[in-house]
This record gives C-alpha cells, structure tokens and sequence, in this order.
C-alpha cells in the first residue's frame, strides 16, 4: 500500500464539524506508487542455487566471500553500538584497532563438538 503525505494541517477534528472532518480524511497526496513485482522471490532463488551448487560443487551467485564483504559493515557497526563506543576497524586483518573487547566479539564458542579448523 503506498504511503500518503498530509497537504494540510490537522486541526482538532469534533464530531460535529462533519465537512471539516471529511475534507482532512481527502488532503493526502500519494508519496510513492505502489509497485508491483511477478515472479519468484529472492531468497527462494538464492535458497535454489544454493542447493543446486550444493549438489553440482559449482561455485554459488552469491559465494561465501561475497556474503562474508557484504555483512562485515553491519557486524562492525552491531558491535560499535553494543559497546557504545567509537571503534576502529582494519579492514585487512578484520580486527579492532583499538579495543580488544571489541575483538573478542568477532567470534563464539561453539557447541561441542564443532570447531574451525585451525
């Protein structure tokens, strides 16, 4: 549903003042259209390939790398704010400049008997 910006003020509304009320309820204009998408969603194309590449050992759309890029910004800024405070990230050794704590967020203990590789 697309949104709607009000062209007028909105004065107290009473039950008496009918018109008044009326004409408030008309004195919208469209913000944005709606839009209308056919075919598959994103996520079950990208759930498909992935399966698929699963299966045939052919590299992804979106690989692991791409993925890893694309939410390190989030990550960093999820754990700026967790620590309310300013962090500098280096990008090369994806680790905190100046704060430890910081770093020892990065990663978690995981539930026996997984590991990473080391």
């Amino acid at each position: 549903m697309p949104e709607k910006n009000r062209t007028q003020d909105l004065p107290a509304l009473s039950p008496i003042a009918r018109k008044e009320n009326s004409d408030q309820a008309k004195a919208v204009e469209v913000a944005m259209e709606a839009k209308s998408n056919k075919g598959k969603a994103d996520t079950a194309d990208h759930a498909r390939n992935f399966l698929d590449c699963v299966r045939s050992r052919q590299r992804c759309h979106c690989d692991i790398e791409t993925g890893h890029q694309s939410t390190t910004a989030a990550m960093v800024a999820n754990i700026a704010h967790k620590m309310r405070s300013y962090l500098q990230w280096n990008g090369q050794a994806e680790r905190f400049t100046n704060s430890e704590r910081a770093n020892k967020l990065l990663s978690y203990e995981y539930r026996s008997p997984y590991k990473l590789p080391t």
